[in-house]
């Protein structure tokens, strides 16, 4: 494993914000960033192992990166795929979500494209299964020990990864989690995180976060709207469980005690392109990753993207 960049700098940054239509209490923080890769890598998706160490996914390198404080961000794994979800199963094993074809390169419907990836403790991930009812699978988050949902970002689905007899099956469909524009390249269903007996589900081309109510089994029940007019790519709960949540372009986001969204951090603190966040064990965090931009070139006529990077915020309660 090669470093890429290890807390190539620390840029300390106090900021207070008032976002145009938005709360008018400002956030409070301090930015640094801490492991970027050259222009190109696109940062999708990130997990904390049980070595409580970050793993990142690089879809447009076909690899895995990791990253730790005291090691800073180094590549982790190569894959013949392009990795898009990742999540850890209670025993330690890494699974992603990968695909066949590069969006990015002309790889149009993804269709039979889809597959689940494994990677033994040590190893270097593997095809594990097909999942060739899906149209694109994305974010990732297990449920209990052995199992592991899955949000397909067309086709209004939540799958549901059975890790230990190797099966995958169909948790919950609802039309609300697909996309209405069929020509949109935006995802539709996202992220996923598990909260207090709910399911939360981002549509990002919708602007809306869904909670999706579980039985004390973790069966599906009913569906509701958690926050509207919200252009999330992935999001987490806090520690203290405030809703952050990233926008794949300029700021990072979060809303306050009363549901309204705040800024959190702009492009001029790292994270321009960002796309998943997450808090360590330690409750340090969070820490954002992104793109640099690099969607926002290959498909809206954005500017030429940056470095792909690792950002730690720490902001002050409001």
């Amino acid at each position: 494993m090669k470093a890429i960049y290890s807390a190539v700098r620390y840029l300390f940054v106090a900021f207070a914000f008032v976002a145009a239509g938005c709360a008018q209490q400002p956030v409070q923080g301090v930015t640094a960033v801490v492991g970027q890769a050259p222009p190109g890598s696109f940062f999708e998706n990130l997990a904390l192992g049980p070595d409580e160490a970050f793993y990142i996914t690089d879809y447009t390198k076909r690899r895995v990166m990791k990253f730790t404080e005291s090691g800073g961000l180094v590549e982790h794994a190569k894959l013949d795929a392009y990795p898009l979800g990742i999540e850890f199963d209670s025993d330690g094993i890494m699974y992603l979500t990968a695909q066949e074809k590069d969006l990015f390169g002309g790889g149009g419907d993804m269709t039979n494209a889809n597959w689940i990836y494994r990677a033994l403790p040590g190893q270097s991930p593997v095809k594990f299964l097909q999942v060739s009812g899906a149209n694109f699978l994305n974010g990732m988050i297990r449920q209990s020990p052995g199992k592991i949902l899955i949000a397909d970002s067309r086709g209004g689905t939540i799958w549901s990864l059975d890790t230990r007899n190797a099966q995958v099956s169909r948790f919950f469909t609802d039309p609300r989690l697909d996309a209405t524009d069929t020509k949109s390249q935006t995802p539709a269903a996202n992220g996923l995180k598990l909260h207090k007996g709910s399911l939360y589900i981002s549509n990002t081309v919708s602007g809306v976060i869904y909670a999706l109510k579980l039985s004390d089994l973790g069966s599906p029940l009913d569906l509701s709207v958690f926050a509207n007019g919200i252009r999330a790519d992935d999001f987490a709960f806090s520690p203290n469980g405030t809703f952050f949540y990233t926008t794949h372009r300029d700021v990072v986001m979060m809303l306050d005690s009363a549901g309204k969204p705040q800024k959190v951090a702009g492009a001029e603190t790292g994270v321009n392109g960002n796309t998943a966040l997450g808090w360590d064990r330690r409750g340090r965090g969070p820490y954002v990753i992104s793109d640099g931009g690099y969607v926002a070139n290959k498909w809206y006529g954005g500017p030429a993207p940056g470095p792909a990077t690792i950002v730690r915020l720490t902001v002050a309660p409001n």
